[in-house]
């Protein structure tokens, strides 16, 4: 069963939220796994609110992707397209930006 965990490394606060020129950020380096993906959320996801008020928060998006077995990028985003969708038939407050990344054969 697949599980989804944060990455090791510096943490930075949202690109939109740092100063102009100023900024400075860290890169880190991970080499995917033939069974590892890479996802990159906004706080838009981890904010949209259910029915009932409450954030889907990192557990819900956790949720969304553990029962895929080895999936590819785009089953990913889907997946987690259904968790916003299935959320609320609410407007989204804000955006909502899913990116995934997975190994392609050498």
């Amino acid at each position: 069963m697949p599980t989804a965990r944060s990455l090791p490394g510096t943490s930075h606060p949202s690109l939109g939220l740092l100063g102009g020129e100023d900024r400075q950020v860290t890169a880190d380096a991970h080499r995917l796994a033939s069974d590892e993906r890479i996802l990159l959320i906004s706080d838009g996801m981890l904010s949209r609110r259910r029915s009932d008020g409450t954030a889907l928060g990192l557990e819900a998006i956790r949720e969304a992707v553990s029962g895929l077995a080895n999936p590819s990028a785009p089953a990913l985003v889907r997946a987690l397209e259904g968790q916003i969708t299935d959320a609320s038939e609410d407007r989204l407050e804000e955006d909502a930006t899913i990116v995934a990344f997975a190994p392609t054969a050498p």
